[in-house]
Formats: C-alpha cells, structure tokens, sequence
C-alpha cells in the first residue's frame, strides 16, 4: 500500500469503527431506559401499598365512629323519653292529689256515701287517665324504637356495603401487589441480565478501545511521517509568501496613508479658505464649495421666517425647488436639523422630499447655528454613488466644515457689528478733530442700518430680486425688515433724531437698488 493511501485506509477503519461505538452506546441507552421504566413501577407499588394502609386505617376509623354514634343515639332517645315519662307521671299525680283534696273537702259537707262516691269516681277517672297515658307512652315508645330499629337496620346495611366494598378494595390490592411482585422478580431477573449483558459490553468496548488507540497512534506516526516530509518543502514557499504579504500591506498602510493626509489636506485648504473670506457671502460661498468636494451632492438653504430658501445646489439631477416649508414631510431632515440645531441623518429622519433618495444611501443635515439661532442648513447626500460596501467618510468632513463655516460666520457678523459701533470714534481719532457726539452717533447708527440690510439682502436674495421685480419689497420681506428695524432701534438711541430715515435710506440704497418705488407703497412696510 503506498503512503498516499495508508491515510484513507486507517480513515476508514476510524469511521467503521465509530459506527460501532455509537450502535453499542444507543443499546445501552435502551436498556437504561428499560431498568428506569422497571424501577419506576417499583416506586408506583410502593405508592399504593402505603395507600392500601391508609384505606384499612380510614375503615377502621369510620367504624369505630358510626357504633359510638349510635351508642350516644340510643342513650340520648332513652334519656329523652324517660324524662317525658317521669314528667306525666308527676303532673297526673298532682292532679289528682288535687283532686282527692277537693273530695275530701267536700266530704266534709256531704255525706259519707257521697265521699265515698266521689272518691271512687275520681279513683276510675285517674285510673283511666293512667292507662290511657300508659297506652300513648307505649305507642310513642314503640314507634320510635320502630323508627331507631329502622336507622339501625339502615346504617347496619350501609355498614356491610361499606365493608364489602373494603374487602372487594382490599382483594383487588392484593391481587394487584401480587402482579406486582411477580412483575418485580421479572425485572430482577431482567437486571441480572442487563448487567450481565452491560459486563461483556463494557468488555468488548474496552478491546475495542484499545484497537482503536493502537490505530489512532499508527495515525499519528503516520500523520508525522507525512508531516515531517512536506515541512521541508514548505519551508522556502511560506518564507516567500510571508515576505509578499509584509510589502502587500506596507503598501496598504502606505496607501492608507496618503488618502488620510491628502483627506486631511484637503480640509485644511478648505477651512483656509473660508477664514480668507472676508464678507458673509464670500463664506457662504467657500463653505459650499468645500462640501460639493466631499459629498456626492449637497444644497445650501437659508432660514427666511417659515421657509427656506435654495441659496445653491450641486449634484443634482433637476433644479431643486427655491423655497420649501421649514417644517413636515417635505422639508424632512432639514426641518428636524433647524429645529435641534444638531446634525441629522436620514436614518433617524426621513430625506427631504426633493433628494428622492433610496432607503441604501445616507444623508445628513447640518444646521448653521449663529448667536443661537440656526440661519441656514447644508444637506448632503450619497444619492449619485455606485455601492462600496465601505460607509462614506464625508459626513465628517462635512459636519466640521460647517461647524467651522458657523463659527467664522459669526465671527464675521461680530467684528461687522464692533466695526459699526465703534466706527466713529475711531474715524475723529484719524482725522485728528473733535467731532460732536450728534456726528458719531449718526454715523454709528448709518453703519448699523447698512449691516442689517445687508444680511437681508444676503439671506433673501431671490426674494429681493422678485420683489425688485415686482415692486413690492417691503410687503414681500415685512417679516425680515420688521424684526432688523426692532434690532435697529435697540441698539441706536432715541437722542439720534434722524435714526429712522437712516434705516429708510438704507433699504432703498442696498435692498431696492437705489429705487424707492421697488419697496410698494410709501407707508406699506413702515
């Protein structure tokens, strides 16, 4: 036999003999079971023996209480009716006690024939009246010993039944424990036999074990002849290929590597540009920019009251719509992002209903939160991308990008403000004159209404342009101007008289393009 096929042959030879084994184990578990079943039975006899004593106790029991009842019955029927008996007796003898005493005193004023009458007369009557109770007592007596015989009878009956069926009981136990213990002695004998047999079993299985172990160590020498002889040829091929793995993943990590710096860099490029801007729409604008380079396709939105308004969009199929309600289905994510000012994914979230996008791709909206108060929202989204079975990395980078873009954003809208209030101060200092407080302020307030105007026009720039259209500017951004006018006269005195046309100057010059009759009717949005 060659070396190739001395494995099948002790394989085989395994496999023979594990059958075995198993057909020899699966025989001794029937036959436990049998000797459980027989010890069961057992235990069921000894149960209705101590049964069958507690049968014989209760009879014996129920006995011995039906003839103390009966004893106490009768005792209590004599004792009942010997008191009646005693009682009449003594009432008829008071009676005629009473009687002869009226006899006799009437003696005493009749004749003696007359007592004697009297007195025999009333002799007879007590004397009748004596039998007649006699008979009534006896008639009474009679039927209740009648009465008691018949209970007597009757319990007497239903006792022999009782014991009848005791003995009935008690025979069919015997004969039932004599089935038993014959069954017993059957299950011996079987045990002997079973242990017997589990003897030459346990014997066979020994010589079977020991063959087995002789072949299991020839396999081993074998497996270890064969081993020992493909080692040395394994040798230089696992040193190869141990070599090309170690370059296949120094390339790997050196890949990895490049893409998590040119990732990184390219985020810090982006983050320098949007600190270079230096205006509110030049941010807006590097902002958006940055993400349309990471995300598939991303659509910039600015709050405008209770709508949102489409600043711009990348990656799109179609035009995407300009304004959409803030809130419900059609806004989805975008809404819940402005309401939490939090980023939210489209897996908690449904998408906005514009981005038609498939339950596999993700999607994030990420609010611009300045001074508290969301002002805008980027929403980004997979939807153009083939499956990777990678998840995406740009939702990171997105999500700092605008946490950053926010950040400079305000900070902008901060150094405007600073710039605003102390502007006229600075300006005396350059020109090296005093100025007078009423110049300053002036000044001051004409910066701030050009500020405010400017983030209307900024956040409202379709509006503006439809309502330049139209003529109507003021009506169109009422809600927008109203609220800049209450900023306004906030933060500008009372003391500065012309405050007022200072703001209405500044919605014609930057909001109506220098055009007073694009705002609607003089008054409407005053």
């Amino acid at each position: 036999m060659s070396e190739d096929q001395l494995p099948d042959a002790i394989e085989s030879v395994r496999t023979r003999l594990q059958a075995e084994l198993d057909a020899q184990f699966a025989a001794l578990a029937t036959r436990e079971e049998e000797v459980l079943a027989g010890v069961r039975r057992d235990v069921e006899a000894e149960a209705e023996q101590r049964s069958t004593a507690k049968v014989e106790s209760a009879r014996a029991e129920w006995a011995s209480r039906l003839e103390s009842e009966l004893a106490a019955a009768r005792a209590e029927a004599e004792q009942r009716w010997t008191a009646k008996l005693e009682s009449v007796r003594a009432e008829w003898a008071s009676r005629l006690e009473s009687e002869l005493a009226a006899a006799e005193a009437l003696a005493a004023r009749r004749t003696i024939t007359e007592t004697t009458r009297v007195r025999v007369e009333a002799e007879q009557a007590a004397a009748e009246s004596l039998a007649a109770f006699q008979k009534e007592s006896a008639e009474s007596l009679a039927k209740v010993r009648d009465e008691m015989e018949q209970q007597l009878a009757a319990e007497r009956s239903a006792r022999e039944e009782t014991r009848a069926a005791l003995e009935h009981a008690l025979g069919q136990l015997e004969a039932a424990g004599q089935a038993e213990r014959d069954g017993q002695e059957q299950a011996g004998e079987q045990m002997r036999a079973i242990e017997a047999e589990r003897q030459r079993l346990t014997s066979e299985l020994d010589v079977e074990r020991r063959q087995r172990e002789t072949l299991n160590n020839a396999l081993e020498q074998a497996h270890a002849t064969l081993a020992h002889e493909r080692e040395a040829g394994r040798q230089s091929a696992l040193a190869e290929t141990k070599a090309q793995a170690a370059a296949a993943a120094n390339e790997v990590r050196e890949s990895e590597r490049q893409s998590r710096l040119a990732v990184i860099e390219r985020l810090l490029g982006a983050l320098r540009t949007i600190e270079r801007a230096g205006s509110l729409t030049e941010a807006l604008a590097a902002l958006f920019d940055a993400a349309s380079a990471e995300a598939p396709r991303a659509a910039l939105f600015v709050v405008n009251g209770a709508q949102l308004q489409c600043w711009k969009a990348n990656g799109f199929s179609g035009p995407l719509p300009a304004r959409l309600p803030s809130e419900g289905a059609e806004a989805g994510a975008l809404g819940a992002a402005l309401a939490s000012r939090e980023p939210v994914s489209t897996s908690t979230s449904a998408a906005p209903a514009f981005a038609a996008l498939a339950a596999s791709k993700a999607g994030l909206a990420i609010p611009m939160v300045v001074g508290g108060h969301a002002v805008a929202v980027l929403y980004a989204d997979d939807g153009t991308e083939a499956e990777t079975g990678v998840p995406p990395s740009w939702p990171e980078t997105v999500q700092v990008l605008v946490r950053h873009g926010s950040a400079w954003i305000a900070y902008l809208t901060a150094i405007r403000t600073a710039q605003v209030v102390r502007a006229g101060p600075r300006q005396a200092a350059s020109t090296g004159r005093a100025a007078s407080p009423v110049s300053e302020d002036d000044n001051a307030a004409r910066r701030y209404a050009k500020l405010l105007v400017s983030e209307i026009k900024l956040y409202n720039e379709a509006a503006v342009r439809v309502g330049r259209e139209k003529g109507d500017l003021l009506d169109r951004l009422r809600p927008e101007i109203d609220r800049a006018r209450r900023l306004y006269e906030e933060r500008v005195s009372p003391a500065v008289g012309a405050r007022a046309v200072y703001f209405q100057q500044e919605l014609v010059q930057t909001l109506a393009d220098g055009d007073a009759a694009r705002l609607g009717r003089p008054g409407a949005g005053v």
